[in-house]
């Protein structure tokens, strides 16, 4: 999120009053329990727009963000399905 400027962030925080929308934690606004996501994240197409951003608690946020690298890491690893035999594609049409 470094890259979310300082207005983004408290824009998000104010909108969404402080509070999870994943679970309803209620944070403080500077305790540091409180993370701006993005939605859907840049490295899956999502921007830094408003409506990509959402508040989430250090617990909601932590899961989402490693689910996130595994995707990344998954698609960075070099395996790659096995084409499909023409064949088979073809049965997928009929």
């Amino acid at each position: 999120m470094s890259n979310t400027s300082t207005r983004l962030r408290r824009a998000c925080f104010r909108r969404d009053d402080y509070t999870c929308v994943q679970c309803g934690y209620e944070g403080e606004p500077r305790s540091g329990e409180l993370h701006v996501d993005h939605i859907i994240n840049r490295a899956e197409g999502g921007t830094d727009d408003l409506d990509n951003l959402q508040t989430l608690c250090t617990r909601c946020h932590q899961p989402k963000s490693q689910a996130e690298a595994a995707r990344g890491r998954q698609r960075h690893s070099g395996k790659r399905r096995p084409p499909l035999h023409p064949a088979d594609a073809m049965s997928d049409l009929l």
